[in-house]
Protein backbone atom coordinates (compact mmCIF):
# COMPACT_ATOMS: atom_id res chain seq x y z
CA UNK A 1 0.00 0.00 0.00
CA UNK A 2 1.49 3.50 -0.72
CA UNK A 3 0.41 6.18 1.28
CA UNK A 4 0.89 9.76 1.48
CA UNK A 5 3.44 11.73 3.55
CA UNK A 6 0.27 13.07 5.63
CA UNK A 7 -1.08 9.68 6.39
CA UNK A 8 2.36 7.82 6.95
CA UNK A 9 3.10 10.78 9.84
CA UNK A 10 -0.68 10.36 11.70
CA UNK A 11 -0.28 6.60 11.53
CA UNK A 12 3.23 7.06 12.84
CA UNK A 13 1.93 9.28 15.52
CA UNK A 14 -0.88 7.07 16.84
CA UNK A 15 1.12 4.17 17.00
CA UNK A 16 3.55 6.06 19.59
CA UNK A 17 0.91 7.47 21.28
CA UNK A 18 -1.06 4.08 21.47
CA UNK A 19 2.15 2.26 22.31
CA UNK A 20 3.36 4.56 24.67
CA UNK A 21 -0.05 4.36 26.92
CA UNK A 22 0.08 0.59 26.21
CA UNK A 23 3.76 0.58 28.33
CA UNK A 24 2.65 3.30 30.98
CA UNK A 25 -0.46 0.88 31.77
CA UNK A 26 1.97 -2.14 32.14
CA UNK A 27 4.10 -0.34 34.12
CA UNK A 28 1.35 1.02 36.41
CA UNK A 29 0.26 -2.41 36.71
CA UNK A 30 3.74 -3.47 37.98
CA UNK A 31 4.01 -0.94 41.03
CA UNK A 32 4.05 -2.21 44.38
CA UNK A 33 4.84 -5.21 46.20
CA UNK A 34 5.90 -8.67 44.77
CA UNK A 35 7.05 -11.97 46.78
CA UNK A 36 8.47 -14.03 44.67
CA UNK A 37 10.09 -17.46 44.25
CA UNK A 38 12.93 -17.88 42.08
CA UNK A 39 13.24 -21.37 40.65
CA UNK A 40 16.09 -22.04 39.04
CA UNK A 41 18.12 -25.68 38.93
CA UNK A 42 15.93 -27.53 41.49
CA UNK A 43 16.50 -24.28 43.62
CA UNK A 44 13.38 -22.38 44.85
CA UNK A 45 14.64 -18.84 46.24
CA UNK A 46 12.73 -16.49 48.24
CA UNK A 47 12.25 -12.88 47.09
CA UNK A 48 10.83 -9.82 47.33
CA UNK A 49 10.54 -6.73 44.47
CA UNK A 50 8.90 -3.62 45.21
CA UNK A 51 8.12 -1.59 42.79
CA UNK A 52 7.22 2.64 43.03
CA UNK A 53 5.47 4.66 40.75
CA UNK A 54 8.63 7.20 40.83
CA UNK A 55 10.81 4.54 39.35
CA UNK A 56 12.68 3.52 42.42
CA UNK A 57 12.94 -0.33 43.04
CA UNK A 58 14.30 -2.69 46.17
CA UNK A 59 14.69 -6.49 46.09
CA UNK A 60 15.32 -9.03 48.56
CA UNK A 61 16.67 -12.37 47.80
CA UNK A 62 17.41 -15.11 50.51
CA UNK A 63 20.11 -17.73 50.09
CA UNK A 64 21.15 -20.06 52.60
CA UNK A 65 19.63 -17.49 55.45
CA UNK A 66 21.62 -14.40 54.23
CA UNK A 67 19.43 -12.22 52.54
CA UNK A 68 21.00 -9.33 49.84
CA UNK A 69 18.76 -5.97 49.75
CA UNK A 70 19.48 -4.46 46.65
CA UNK A 71 17.97 -0.79 45.27
CA UNK A 72 17.70 1.42 42.41
CA UNK A 73 15.81 2.46 39.34
CA UNK A 74 13.30 0.55 36.83
CA UNK A 75 11.83 0.72 33.51
CA UNK A 76 10.07 -0.94 30.86
CA UNK A 77 11.48 -1.52 27.54
CA UNK A 78 8.60 -3.47 25.73
CA UNK A 79 8.53 -7.33 27.65
CA UNK A 80 11.43 -6.43 29.26
CA UNK A 81 11.58 -4.80 32.73
CA UNK A 82 15.35 -3.25 33.05
CA UNK A 83 16.75 -2.87 36.64
CA UNK A 84 19.19 -0.36 37.42
CA UNK A 85 21.00 -1.48 40.84
CA UNK A 86 22.56 1.13 42.75
CA UNK A 87 23.16 -0.08 46.19
CA UNK A 88 23.49 -3.62 47.71
CA UNK A 89 23.49 -4.18 51.35
CA UNK A 90 24.38 -8.04 52.63
CA UNK A 91 25.12 -8.61 56.12
CA UNK A 92 25.06 -5.30 57.08
CA UNK A 93 27.63 -4.02 54.49
CA UNK A 94 26.41 -1.41 52.22
CA UNK A 95 28.31 -1.82 48.53
CA UNK A 96 27.64 0.98 45.44
CA UNK A 97 27.56 -1.30 42.51
CA UNK A 98 25.96 0.09 39.51
CA UNK A 99 24.79 -2.31 36.92
CA UNK A 100 21.61 -3.14 35.22
CA UNK A 101 19.55 -6.46 34.86
CA UNK A 102 17.13 -6.79 32.16
CA UNK A 103 14.62 -9.49 32.77
CA UNK A 104 12.26 -11.03 29.82
CA UNK A 105 8.63 -10.17 31.27
CA UNK A 106 6.97 -13.68 30.18
CA UNK A 107 3.47 -13.28 32.34
CA UNK A 108 2.25 -9.88 34.01
CA UNK A 109 -1.29 -9.34 35.38
CA UNK A 110 -2.67 -7.61 38.35
CA UNK A 111 -1.71 -10.35 40.58
CA UNK A 112 0.77 -12.34 38.83
CA UNK A 113 4.05 -12.02 37.77
CA UNK A 114 7.10 -14.07 35.68
CA UNK A 115 10.27 -13.04 34.94
CA UNK A 116 12.57 -15.32 32.76
CA UNK A 117 16.11 -15.52 34.71
CA UNK A 118 18.50 -17.76 32.84
CA UNK A 119 16.83 -20.94 32.68
CA UNK A 120 14.86 -20.41 35.59
CA UNK A 121 12.18 -17.93 36.65
CA UNK A 122 10.69 -15.57 39.09
CA UNK A 123 7.25 -16.79 39.69
CA UNK A 124 6.04 -13.85 41.69
CA UNK A 125 2.68 -12.70 43.56
CA UNK A 126 0.86 -9.72 45.33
Amino acid sequence: MDYSPKTYLYLTVCALVFGSAASQAKEASLEGHWSCSLQNQGMKLPATFDFSANGDFQSSVTVMGSTTTERGDWKLAGDTLVLNHHTSVHNGKVKHKDYTLKREILEASGSKLVLKVGEGRYRCHR
